[in-house]
């Protein structure tokens, strides 16, 4: 019984174990995946960015529509890449007062600034040119292009700081992820020492129960043993009464062969004192014999020695010669 219950228990350990790695690959995949999910994020997020870098160079080269440095107000942009590729095309970020206003508050400040600001550089080439030129238009158009790089700037900045967040969520489940990894790793290890030491239970309880079998061998055979010496004692003690019964009939035997013997030698004397008295008469020998007058005397149980035994012989004498 209690082999059994802890072979149960080794199999619940056994079950928690596998339960346990089960886990622990989940996790791994959990942490592979979030890996790279991050870095797909991350790539993705590097590649817009410099898309978008070589997307605007292109086109301020193709249309040649910046022709001096133009003080614009743009936000404060925390990424690196970005600030760079502002800094390059001459951007300046202009500080903003304590109130911080939202994102689309910024983007339209933005737009007014600029559009102020191409206007007056428009008048102002209007005023000094007196031939016509295609110089406004250009302007025109970069004060367009302008604002429509500032709002995908704004929109990069924006998607830059969720993918900041997601990188800070990733971050922190994959230290969760990584924490949750070790303490399985660290439950894995303390079931595989248990389950060490249940082995060696389970091994030593084998050993005692192969000690068990073979003392309840030796019991069985002692049993059988036992039994067989009980059946020869039961049929010893058989024949022992059988014996004690006929050793009772054997003295009774002999005491009815005594009694027979003491009647015989009775009969013996009684005999010898017939012929004793016949030779004190002189009755002639061949009248009757010893063994005829033994025959007589134990075939005629009612006559008596007492009676005058000359009638008797005389008369055997008489029945003989007739």
């Amino acid at each position: 019984m209690r082999a059994q219950c802890d072979k149960s228990r080794v199999e619940q350990v056994r079950n928690k174990v596998a339960k346990l790695k089960r886990n622990l690959l989940i996790a791994e995949n959990k942490l592979r995946e979030a890996r790279e999910s991050l870095l797909a994020s991350s790539d993705e997020r590097l590649k817009k960015t410099l898309g978008f870098r070589w997307r605007y160079e292109r086109q301020v080269k193709s249309r040649s529509l910046v022709t001096e440095v133009i003080p614009v107000l743009a936000p404060p942009c925390r990424n690196i890449a970005v600030q760079r590729f502002h800094d390059r095309l001459g951007f300046r970020n202009i500080a903003y007062a304590s109130t911080k206003p939202s994102a689309g508050d910024r983007c339209s400040m933005h737009h007014s600034v600029v559009t102020d600001r191409c206007k007056t550089i428009v008048k102002k080439e209007l005023s000094n040119s007196s031939e016509p030129s295609n110089k406004p238009r250009s302007i025109a158009n970069s004060g367009y292009h302008l604002r429509r790089m500032t709002s995908k700037v704004c929109a990069a900045r924006n998607k830059s700081s969720n993918f900041q967040i997601k990188f800070k969520t990733l971050r922190e489940r994959l230290h969760y992820l990584e924490a949750k990894i070790l303490k399985t790793k660290s439950r894995v290890e303390i079931a595989d020492s248990l389950i060490k030491v249940l082995k060696e239970r389970l091994s030593f309880l084998g050993e005692r129960v192969k000690a068990h079998e073979v003392n309840r061998r030796y019991r069985r055979e002692s049993m059988q043993k036992i039994s067989d010496l009980e059946n020869r004692i039961t049929i010893a003690l058989n024949k022992a009464i059988e014996v004690e019964n006929l050793e009772g009939v054997l003295e009774t035997r002999v005491l009815e062969i005594e009694d027979s013997i003491e009647v015989y030698n009775m009969k013996i004397q009684r005999a010898q004192d017939v012929l004793h008295r016949l030779n004190q008469g002189k009755i002639p020998a061949n009248t009757c014999t010893v063994t005829m007058v033994f025959r007589r005397i134990s075939l005629s149980s009612q006559f008596s020695f007492k009676p005058p035994l000359p009638v008797l012989l005389q008369a055997t004498y008489c029945e003989e010669s007739d």
